[in-house]
């Protein structure tokens, strides 16, 4: 690491250089010997702290990281989601990622939230879909700190975490707004038809917990009406035809009331459709997928002004009608189709029976047996 002093063209110049922590050498060049000191100093401050960025990757955009991360993926939705991403940066597309500061991301998340001036009509994302996309940011930015691209992710607010994380119980859908949703769903508004189909579907997945694009890629040979059951073998793509399960663990055998048969039963009624078809379908035949469905859902949400929901609002509504009726963490997993039971409690865990209540309960009812054969007279409650 030195500065050395040029003369070129009658003036003087002063290069610094240091070599990183690979050997390979880097150099600056200023118009003072202070300044190329400054310069070198600080390069070597940064190594010592471990802080130090090759400055080729200083240039490293926040469109060009989603980019390589669109590039990984492999399965159709996981890609539609991350373009989705990619197409709402905005002015994040082109900004260095070191420059990448807290206030821009606040200010990203308010222009998705209220206008989207780079795409035509400009219409806003959803809540939940703008918090879904702030948490994908935050992975990609966890990655490029590691990566060693940044030394500090900003701080963000307003991100979810897409699968994992913990549903609370105040989000829990009640079974009165879910009434409330598909009646509004079935009711003719100006300019807006009724959407019995969105309907229909809603009820499907509050009665059977499928998944969004497993809800969009059922055929109709999947539904034994005479077994009561749905079998969920594949799903719809984002852009169009079917696409594998999520995962292996994804495919399964879902038991279902009559609720549900009767729901599907009217929709292909009212749309007879094959064997080989899907059960719901737009009306030039194509399939739907989470995004028609989506913007069908949120319309209903606007019209009628019910609180904010998505389709996998449902899903979890399914989920905790299971738990809260005693089914164990097991069968819940089974239902869902997550590929492990831990999967599973990370998302309901709390709604479980704690080990104390089960041992309550349990022993409430022995009690209750004994009454029931002895009586409650005062023997027993001297018990």
């Amino acid at each position: 690491m030195s500065v050395q002093k040029r003369n070129r063209n009658n003036k003087t110049r002063w290069v610094g250089r240091y070599r990183d922590p690979a050997g390979k050498e880097h150099s600056k060049t200023f118009d003072t010997r202070r300044e190329a000191t400054a310069w070198v100093a600080e390069r070597q401050r940064d190594m010592r702290r471990g802080e130090w960025i090759d400055p080729a990757d200083q240039t490293t955009t926040i469109g060009q990281l989603v980019d390589e991360w669109t590039a990984s993926a492999t399965r159709p939705n996981t890609i539609a989601n991350r373009r989705a991403l990619r197409e709402n940066l905005g002015d994040l597309a082109d900004m260095p990622i070191v420059a990448l500061r807290t206030s821009h991301i606040s200010e990203w998340r308010a222009t998705l939230l209220t206008r989207r001036p780079w795409k035509r009509g400009g219409k806003p994302l959803a809540e939940s879909t703008v918090a879904i996309m702030t948490g994908n940011l935050a992975g990609i930015l966890d990655r490029a700190q590691q990566d060693g691209l940044i030394n500090r992710v900003p701080r963000i607010e307003g991100a979810r975490a897409p699968s994992s994380t913990s549903i609370k119980r105040a989000d829990l859908l009640t079974a009165e707004l879910v009434a409330r949703i598909i009646t509004a769903a079935e009711t003719d508004k100006p300019r807006s038809p009724a959407r019995r189909w969105l309907a229909r579907m809603i009820i499907v997945a509050a009665g059977a917990g499928l998944r969004i694009s497993e809800l969009a890629g059922l055929r109709v040979r999947d539904v034994d009406f005479l077994r009561r059951e749905i079998h969920v073998r594949e799903q719809a793509a984002t852009n169009e035809g079917h696409a594998p399960l999520k995962s292996e663990s994804a495919a399964r055998t879902v038991p279902v009331p009559p609720a549900v048969l009767d729901a599907i039963a009217e929709q292909l009624a009212e749309t007879p459709r094959g064997p080989d078809q899907t059960i719901w379908a737009r009306e030039d035949g194509r399939l739907h997928n989470r995004n028609s469905i989506g913007r069908a859902l949120q319309r209903v949400i606007d019209l009628h002004e019910l609180p904010a929901v998505t389709m996998h609002d449902f899903r979890h509504f399914y989920a905790s009608a299971l738990i809260a009726a005693g089914v164990p963490v097991t069968g819940v997993q089974a239902a869902l189709g997550h590929a492990s039971a831990a999967t599973t409690l990370r998302v309901y865990a709390h709604l479980f029976e704690g080990a104390e209540d089960v041992t309550r309960t349990a022993a409430a009812r022995v009690m209750d047996a004994v009454r029931d054969q002895c009586g409650t007279g005062p023997k027993l409650v001297a018990l």
